[in-house]
């Protein structure tokens, strides 16, 4: 109950107390299944692997959401972002006009969003992001929500297969060239022509312009270019290259 109590007095002089008790017993149910809902939604947005914010549309976008992931990839706490928009924090240094931008593409055309992007956070890190943006409309309000997949492990991982590839395919095509130039030693009787086979071979499967054989001096004092090959097209350089002290 709520009691209202009032004392007045009558035109013929008598001092008169009025009360009233009214019931908001279910008043204060709702508000309180209110408060609870509220919280078991935000348990469930804070217990997301996602980082999820949700801007007002009608508000200058200022943020009315902002997780605990979040929280954790920028440092900004949601006490410091909820009802700021973009240009007054920085969360994601630089993206300011960028979030904007796409912000109003999503009001413009109603159209949900995807997109990846690599972002560096306040915290120095940098995160790799499957991102989806939707708008979402409740009564007459309008707001932009954003649920952001953390890929950056994944991304590493597949960056760091595709590296272990290219070594390994660079190993073949050393072996490759190894085994060839050892074939043409083996069936070439002359020297020369068998060097300048190989160099042929290494220029080629390095994707070199030039290759050199230099002979040096026992003491280190001199060098000599005794064999060069060059790509077709390109002019020779052995000349400057004899007997160079």
């Amino acid at each position: 109950y709520r009691v209202i109590v009032e004392a007045y007095t009558t035109p013929d002089g008598r001092r008169m107390v009025f009360g009233a008790g009214l019931d908001f017993t279910d008043v204060e149910k709702a508000n309180l299944r209110q408060n609870e809902l509220r919280q078991f939604y935000e348990e469930i947005l804070n217990r997301l692997p996602a980082c999820v914010l949700v801007k007002d549309a009608d508000h200058d976008f200022r943020y009315v959401v902002w997780n605990k992931m979040l929280e954790e990839h920028t440092g900004f706490p949601a006490a410091e972002v909820l009802g700021k928009n973009d240009f007054e924090i920085s969360p994601y240094p630089g993206q300011a006009q960028a979030f904007r931008d796409g912000d109003r593409q999503l009001l413009a055309t109603g159209e949900t969003l995807k997109h990846q992007e690599s972002i560096c956070s306040a915290t120095g890190r940098k995160f790799f992001y499957n991102s989806t943006k939707t708008l979402i409309h409740s009564g007459s309000r309008s707001y932009v929500a954003e649920l952001c997949l953390d890929m950056s492990r994944e991304r590493e991982l597949e960056e760091r297969t595709q590296e272990i590839v290219r070594e390994l395919n660079r190993h073949v095509m050393y072996a490759d060239t190894l085994n060839t130039c050892l074939k043409r030693i083996a069936v070439e009787n002359n020297f020369e022509k068998a060097v300048n086979d190989m160099l042929l071979v290494i220029g080629g499967a390095a994707g070199a312009d030039r290759c050199y054989v230099f002979l040096f001096a026992e003491d280190g004092s001199r060098a000599d270019c005794a064999f060069e090959w060059v790509r077709g097209g390109i002019a020779g350089s052995v000349g400057p290259l004899r007997r160079m002290e």
